[in-house]
């Protein structure tokens, strides 16, 4: 052995040197050399396989700290675990609404600790004079502390299933089993839109696969067509109803539109295509409050930037305002869908002033009167409807005056 060290005692001086040299230098790049190392093992890019088992990685957490035994099913894994996560969420949105503007709002008030906060809410009689002791109530914050390193050790592996997940949606819907328990909702947007990014370039890459020159020397909105067009008509992966839902959660749930006026235009864009030229009347009304949605958007926000919005705005707000075949919905669905024609009409009328053009934007509001009495009659008089009443009115008013029609302006009821 000594006979070995003396023979190679220069290299291994200078292997030593080397190390005392670089040693800080790979120490500070020890996480970049990591995810190199990572990437060399198992690049990125859809494997299901590599996918799943990181997904059930982070539900082996999730499990072992809530539950007591495995679930057998999907439906039995999440109806086990929302109601505790949706508690630990509570944490979150009840701290954000009292804030540090007063000591005393820190804590939850008595009535709040036995009902939200207690272990059996059961034993808070309605009469309020039950003399049986009160159940063990938890401390939000301590409850919240006290879960949130295994939540977040398992978001994590549901973040790198997400590299994985390619056109499937496991790894996004676990991120949002997950995310507002750790008071992250951000991570909801980026999770499901990394999916739709995903399963365009997937689909994309089949198209490519197959003929290579079906793409070529197309726009990049003709390319989108031809891929959402393959998204809706063929077989999973990708599943289109996944798409659709990631899509709609985006757009409900995560006020995306703040976040980026102009990618939620785009994504608008994409479920306008998947509800159009349906048949059934669910859908046909969840197409006609999408457009009412995309118009509000192109009006309120995009328009301010770009004048041409608005045309595009009046175009989305007639769409969203014909039922033709009104007939076909459910009595129950009346109010609503009149409420959601008047509305629309009163929007098309804002652009039309925007643009200058006072006297259709008149006519528009003549055309409207037969259908105030509608609104007016439906049931209980919602204070949706009179709302829009009384933007009718107004907008009414402002139209005359534009016109110079003062006298016939002032006699409006407001």
């Amino acid at each position: 052995m000594n006979k070995i060290i003396k023979e190679n005692i220069l290299y291994i001086i200078l292997l030593g040197i080397f190390w005392f040299f670089s040693m800080p230098y790979v120490f500070s790049k020890k996480e970049a050399i990591f995810d190199w190392y990572s990437l060399k093992v198992s690049p990125l890019g859809y494997s299901p396989k590599v996918m799943k088992n990181l997904v059930k990685k982070g539900d082996s957490i999730l499990i072992d700290t809530f539950l007591e035994n495995e679930p057998k099913t999907e439906e039995a894994f999440k109806s086990n675990l929302e109601p505790i996560l949706d508690k630990i969420a509570r944490v979150c949105d009840y701290y954000k609404e009292v804030g540090k503007a007063d000591e005393i709002l820190s804590e939850p008030t008595w009535y709040d600790r036995n009902t939200t906060w207690s272990e059996n809410p059961s034993k808070i009689t309605p009469d309020g004079v039950s003399r049986a002791a009160l159940p063990h109530h938890e401390v939000p914050i301590e409850f919240w502390h006290r879960h949130q390193d295994s939540i977040l050790s398992a978001l994590d592996y549901y973040k790198r299933a997400l590299n994985y997940s390619g056109p499937e949606l496991l790894a996004s819907d676990r991120i949002k089993l997950v995310s507002a328990s750790v008071c992250r909702p951000q991570e909801v947007v980026v999770s499901y839109s990394t999916f739709l990014t995903n399963t365009d370039s997937y689909v994309e890459e089949q198209i490519r696969k197959k003929d290579e020159k079906e793409l070529r020397g197309l726009t990049d909105k003709q390319k989108l067509m031809i891929v959402l067009s393959r998204i809706r008509h063929g077989s999973p992966p990708p599943d289109v109803q996944e798409y659709i839902k990631a899509l709609t959660i985006l757009l409900k749930d995560t006020h995306y539109e703040t976040l980026s006026p102009v990618e939620a235009d785009g994504l608008y864009e994409k479920i306008l295509f998947f509800l159009q030229n349906s048949s059934d009347p669910g859908q046909k009304f969840n197409e006609r409050q999408f457009r009412l949605k995309r118009g509000k958007l192109l009006y309120e926000v995009l328009g301010k930037k770009d004048p041409a919005n608005i045309k595009k705005a009046i175009l989305e707000f007639k769409a969203a305002a014909s039922f033709d075949d009104i007939d076909s919905f459910r009595t129950s669905q009346e109010n609503n869908i009149m409420a959601h024609i008047f509305e629309s009409n009163l929007y098309t009328v804002r652009c039309l002033l925007k643009l200058g053009s006072y006297k259709e934007a008149l006519s528009k509001l003549e055309d409207m009167q037969t259908s105030i009495r509608t609104v007016d009659e439906r049931a209980g008089r919602r204070r949706m409807e009179i709302n829009l009443l009384h933007d009718h009115h107004l907008l009414l008013r402002e139209t005359l005056i534009k016109l110079g029609r003062k006298q016939e302006a002032d006699a409006v009821e407001l």
